[in-house]
């Protein structure tokens, strides 16, 4: 029964792993911190496949609510600006750790501030490759399985 519960859950975990990547949203991330002069604080890193030299966008967001924020059904998302306030990179393997990283700002293309949870596209990476998402799972719920017309929990 173990190996047929493993095996259940293995092919379930795969096929949400691969429902995940065929959404076609870019990959994107959010600023935790920033002193807005030179450097941004992003919640990913080495683990994701981030890697030195790879240039980031940066946009602050609107967040739109039915009604007041934070109390009321939230709607989305939407970007301020049609370009980006600014281009930053890993500049140094330092600034790298596997769930965080440091982008150094590169250019500025806009004066407005960086705010926390600015969002954070791929501007270019370094080489061809693709960046992992990180999928937060808020609960799994209790089922029955029904094997030759018993069930099982």
């Amino acid at each position: 029964m173990y190996t047929v519960m493993t095996r259940a859950l293995e092919d379930s975990i795969n096929k949400t792993k691969k429902d995940v990547q065929s959404v076609s949203s870019p990959w994107n991330t959010v600023v935790v911190s920033t002193d807005n002069e030179n450097s941004i604080i992003i919640p990913t890193g080495k683990s994701a496949g981030l890697q030195v030299g790879d240039e980031f966008e940066i946009y602050n967001v609107t967040h739109h609510w039915k009604g007041q924020p934070c109390q009321s059904e939230y709607l989305l998302p939407t970007v301020d600006t049609s370009q980006p306030i600014a281009i930053a990179t890993v500049e140094d393997a330092k600034d790298l750790a596997p769930n965080a990283a440091r982008l150094r700002i590169k250019e500025r293309l806009l004066s407005d501030s960086i705010e926390q949870g600015a969002y954070v596209y791929i501007h270019q990476l370094t080489s061809k490759r693709t960046l992992l998402r990180s999928v937060a799972i808020q609960n799994i719920e209790p089922f029955k399985i029904e094997i030759q017309g018993e069930n099982v929990m």
